[in-house]
């Protein structure tokens, strides 16, 4: 049976100049915003909508396949600010309180010395 729940509107994307995660609200429409999918490196197309209309996304071109870029671009983005900020918000858990840890240094996929290790984020 054919899942047939749309994914969620794609409201960031990387700017193939920088690199770094955009929002929808910062680029220019159509093409000329520069932007590639998180997932498959595709360039997209800014949709800013109208006022009282269509939610502003990014979208692939007609024809592509490119499947879970909303949960990718929420990975990068994760990432991207952790990167960024330098710390975490730990929640509380049994005797734990919340806590913001710091760090010093954040490297984003960081390769390690097990093959069969690669964390997302090490700091």
């Amino acid at each position: 049976m054919e899942n047939n729940k749309k994914e969620p509107k794609l409201t960031y994307a990387i700017d193939a100049k920088t690199g770094k995660m955009v929002h929808i609200g910062s680029v220019d429409r159509g093409r000329s915003c520069n932007c590639q999918c998180p997932k498959c490196n595709e360039f997209l197309i800014a949709k800013l909508g109208k006022e009282g209309g269509h939610q502003a996304h990014f979208a692939h071109a007609k024809g592509s396949n490119c499947h879970g870029a909303y949960m990718t671009a929420l990975h990068k983005l994760a990432e991207q600010i952790i990167e960024e900020e330098k710390s975490v918000m730990v929640p509380a858990y049994k005797e734990i309180c919340q806590q913001k840890i710091s760090f010093e240094k954040v490297e984003i996929e960081q390769r390690v010395e097990r093959k069969d290790l690669q964390p997302d984020i090490v700091g």
